[in-house]
Parts: C-alpha cells; sequence; structure tokens
C-alpha cells in the first residue's frame, strides 16, 4: 500500500476539502485519484499502479467555508515515488565444485529499484547472508557467488533470495548433486 499524506492549513480555520491527481512520469494529464477529501491522506493500492515513477497533487478548497467567489484554492505536487512492485530477478550460473564444497554464481537484476541484499538457504536450513561479487549491493545488477564449505555427500537444494529496495525478493534455486 501506498499511504500519500499532507498538511492543509488554512490562516482562517475555515474548513477545507482536498482532491488528489496522480500521473505517470512522462504523461502529461493528471487522472483523479479522489476527489472531496476531508482528511489529510488517502491509502491506494501499490499493486493498480504499474511499476514506475508517479507524481502526486493534492488540491484543497476552502469552498465548504465561503461562497465561490471568495473560495481559494492551492496545490501541492509530490516529487517523483517509485512504485515496485516486481522482485528482482535471480538467475543461477556455473556451479564449481571445490575441495572444501561448491562455489555457486548467479547474476541478479531489477528494472525498477537498486538490489539491497541477498541471502541463501541450503537444505531449508536457516538464511544466511550472501555478498555481492564487488563487496557491496548499490546497483540494479549484481553477481553473487555464495561458496559452501564442508557439505555433507549426497544431494543438497541451495536457494538464493534478492531483495530490491521495494522490499521485493527474488528467489531462485540449484540443486547439487
Amino acid at each position: 500500500q501506498l499511504q500519500i499524506t499532507w498538511q492543509p492549513e488554512d490562516p482562517d480555520n475555515d474548513r477545507l476539502t482536498c482532491s488528489l491527481h496522480f500521473r505517470g512520469q512522462g504523461e502529461q494529464q493528471w487522472k483523479l485519484l479522489k476527489a472531496d477529501l476531508a482528511e489529510a491522506s488517502h491509502t491506494v493500492e501499490g499493486d493498480v499502479l504499474a511499476d514506475g515513477k508517479y507524481f502526486f497533487r493534492v488540491t484543497c478548497s476552502d469552498l465548504p467555508s465561503n461562497s465561490s467567489a471568495t473560495a481559494r484554492e492551492a496545490e501541492l505536487v509530490s516529487p517523483p515515488v517509485l512504485v515496485d512492485n516486481t522482485p528482482p530477478l535471480v538467475t543461477p550460473g556455473a556451479v564449481r565444485r571445490t575441495a572444501a564444497g561448491a562455489e555457486i554464481g548467479f547474476a541478479a537484476s531489477d528494472s525498477a529499484s537498486m538490489l539491497r541484499r541477498a541471502d541463501y538457504s541450503v537444505d531449508a536450513g536457516p538464511w544466511v547472508p550472501a555478498e555481492a561479487s564487488d563487496g557491496i549491493f548499490d546497483s540494479l545488477r549484481e553477481q553473487i557467488v555464495v561458496r559452501l564449505n564442508g557439505l555433507a555427500p549426497g544431494e543438497h537444494l541451495v536457494v538464493l533470495r534478492v531483495w530490491d529496495s521495494a522490499e521485493n525478493a527474488g528467489l531462485a534455486k540449484v540443486v547439487l548433486k
């Protein structure tokens, strides 16, 4: 959910009514989300907007307390707000056996927001933090190598989970034999 709030003020303490509009980056026309709002907030379900940047415009009027000739109106446009509902894409790469166990390469990418962290699980065990190959999660694309030491003989399931800055998680699995 996306909570949009504002703080309207009227020096005469008139009763205010507000309307809330939105438009996507690169779009020209404002679309009405909600009219006649008495409250200074509105909740939008996040999945009604596709991934991208959006602007929100609130327009408030003191018309409920004044005549149409004396009523005043003001508006405020938000800075861009990123909507990101899509999880990162995680793709398993090469598996390399080592003397101590195995190394598994993964590629992770997101089209809307930066990747922020990753963790892995072996055989549905606890999540263990994983590191980006360059040492920091700070871009839309990252390479990750999971190093597993001391694996018991036999088949193992390794799941990598990668999070973006919007807290969407993408997963991929590798079965080691």
